[in-house]
């Protein structure tokens, strides 16, 4: 009984929440859902009047009747117990290669929202005008991401009321600048600020109001053009230890940033420091952050000698493009959790140390372009067969045979070009299923390149053996890989007689340098087909005989072409006038002729004897 008197109250209640005006849609007991409210809907209509919707984005937000429940629109979320919106995600996005986004103004009519907590409009173009002064009315904001929206200006102080803020990110607005920070203070809940790329050169306390944000876990303050801090050292009563994430790259900071740093020493994880004015030695101080495990300090003027010791947590470590000096540390052998050692284009010298077998976990080393010399011992790295993908040791004065490399399986790029490594190429090198880039280029390797070393190399991308002469490859002219190359640079190695007829097989090659290969044959038909797509091709220095033929040949790209030193007979054919870039000689004649042709075919020079300039040989 009392069952059935209680259903037509209840009723009566649904009745009465369903006649309120400022609901589109009824408000249900149990465990219905609140529909939205209609003040709040019209305030949305009114932001897409400002809007300009490429893309079909903001589609469903229409008026019928069976679409008045904003609260289902795409972007939208209610609060289940008020029907408030609370929030609004419409990030712009990817969809099948083509960036979807909106276009427009941002409308005041979003001050209706004051129950809004969450708001992200990143990626969208708001055509550069300034960031509204009304978003710090919205107070109940906890997540605020306007980044990559072309706003302009000075960003407004009144992003300092939104004190439940926890994530603002404002990055990629490189428009938009801010001569102080301070408003920042009152930011007490926040733990990630990201102002990557805006203009900061006249915060000059931007440190002292980083200070004041006790939460802070995640600064991201890259390219802002930030000045170094004014003072030797900041005090950071204040605040706690709790920043994990700090990137500085890109500004303008000196070694008077290192007392700030070393603050945090007991919480900082990743540190990226690069692109900056860094003089000096890296301090020592790097060894006393026991959390830290990302440090990046390229691309600055560091100079004198590596420290003895980093942090034994460090997991990558980026010292290149600096001016280091003396020999690896062998304490690096410490640090046995290290992923990434980069320390390429510094002047370093002596060997690797032998230390480095102790490091199992790593993945990536570069050490290229430095003066370390020696031997490379036959089981380098062994303790990291499992796990090394990269390994760059191009462009030092490192001796003897190639190393044995057995069991790397995961082994990606192998870099050991520009040194004065000799020997055979081992045919263990077709155990690295897993190699892309094969280059060892101007060394004394000698011997023979069959089948047998490249023939499980399926995944391989680009060979770069030149500059080896007295290397020979016996490759069979019909010969099927099971890899397609985009680089080929065999330069100087020993190919011919015959033409290469295995390169017919290579569909995707945009560069081809074969020159000074021994080759004194005629070219074969299908090779101008494969010409067309290439950017650059050099086959110069052989004895190539026979015309170049007069044929449908269509380049898709304006190429750079040598093919001097040859035999060739004939004249030009019209299409190689496109080129960016072409020497050819003809011959019997009584002066050679070399064209050279510039400015993808609008002008063309004829020049006796010899070219003027050369095209580049340095391959990527």
């Amino acid at each position: 009984m009392v069952g059935r008197s209680v259903q037509p109250l209840l009723g009566f209640i649904v009745l009465l929440l369903c006649s309120k005006p400022d609901l589109g849609s009824c408000i249900q007991v149990g465990d219905a859902k609140v529909g939205c409210i209609e003040r709040e809907r019209q305030a949305l209509l009114k932001f897409k009047e400002d809007i300009a919707d490429d893309f079909g984005i903001l589609s469903s937000w229409r008026s019928e009747k069976n679409k008045r429940d904003c609260c289902k629109w795409r972007g939208v979320q209610c609060s289940s117990q008020t029907g408030h919106i609370t929030s609004l995600d419409l990030s712009a996005y990817e969809y099948k290669d083509e960036f979807r986004h909106l276009r427009g103004k941002i409308s005041p009519s979003l001050l209706e929202l004051q129950q809004l907590n969450h708001l992200d409009l990143s990626g969208n173009d708001f055509e550069g005008r300034s960031m509204p002064e009304f978003i710090g009315s919205l107070t109940k904001m906890r997540y605020l991401d306007l980044s990559s929206t072309h706003l302009a200006g000075p960003l407004p102080h009144q992003l300092g009321n939104l004190s439940n803020l926890n994530f603002l990110d404002l990055s990629g607005n490189s428009n938009m600048s801010s001569e102080n920070l301070d408003w920042l203070s009152r930011l007490s809940s926040l733990t990630h600020l990201g102002l990557n790329h805006l203009n900061l050169s006249k915060a000059i306390r931007w440190a002292d109001a980083i200070n004041k944000l006790p939460s802070l876990i995640d600064l991201l303050l890259k390219s802002c053009d930030l000045p170094s801090p004014t003072t030797p050292s900041l005090s950071l009563v204040t605040s706690s230890m709790s920043l994990a994430v700090l990137d500085l790259s890109c500004n303008q900071l000196s070694t008077s940033i290192y007392p700030w740093l070393f603050n945090f020493n007991s919480s900082l994880v990743h540190i990226d420091l690069s692109y900056n004015h860094l003089q000096a030695s890296p301090p020592d101080a790097f060894g006393n952050m026991v959390s830290l495990e990302y440090l990046d300090l390229s691309w600055n003027q560091l100079k004198a000698e590596i420290p003895k010791s980093f942090s034994s947590s460090l997991v990558f470590l980026d010292l290149s493009n600096n001016q280091l000096q003396g020999s690896i540390p062998d304490t690096f052998g410490n640090m046995t959790s290290l992923r990434t050692v980069n320390l390429t284009r510094n002047q370093l010298e002596g060997e690797i140390p032998k230390s480095f077998n102790n490091l199992c976990n790593l993945q990536i080393l570069k050490l290229h372009r430095n003066n370390l010399a020696g031997v490379l011992v036959k089981n380098l790295l062994a303790c990291a067969n499992d796990t090394l993908e990269i390994l760059d040791l191009s462009h030092n004065q490192f001796i003897g045979s190639l190393p044995d490399l057995i069991g790397f399986s995961s082994l990606t790029r192998l870099h050991l070009g520009h040194n004065q490594l000799n020997g055979a190429l081992p045919e263990s090198i077709a155990q690295l299923a897993q190699l892309e880039f094969l280059k060892i280029p101007s060394n004394s390797l000698q011997g023979t390149v069959s089948e047998a070393h490249l023939f499980s190399l399926s995944k391989l991308q680009r060979l770069d053996l030149s500059f080896n002469s007295l290397l020979t490859l016996n490759l069979s002219s019909d010969w099927v890989p099971q890899f397609q190359l985009t680089h080929i640079f065999l330069a100087s190695c020993k190919l011919g007689p015959r033409f290469p007829g295995w390169l017919r097989t290579q569909k995707g090659v945009g560069w081809l340098d074969i020159s000074g290969s021994g080759i004194s044959d005629v070219i074969p038909n299908w090779f101008w087909n494969f010409t067309s797509n290439l950017n650059r091709l050099n086959i110069s220095n052989n004895q190539i005989t026979g015309v170049v033929p007069n044929a449908s040949i269509e380049f898709s790209r304006f190429p750079q072409m040598d093919m001097s030193s040859n035999y060739f007979e004939g004249s030009i054919p019209d299409q190689f006038l496109r080129c960016v870039w072409l020497v050819v000689e003809l011959r019997p004649i009584l002066t050679s002729r070399i064209i050279c042709c510039q400015d993808f075919g609008e002008s063309v020079a004829l020049y006796s004897s010899t070219a003027h300039g050369e095209m580049p040989t340095s391959y990527p």
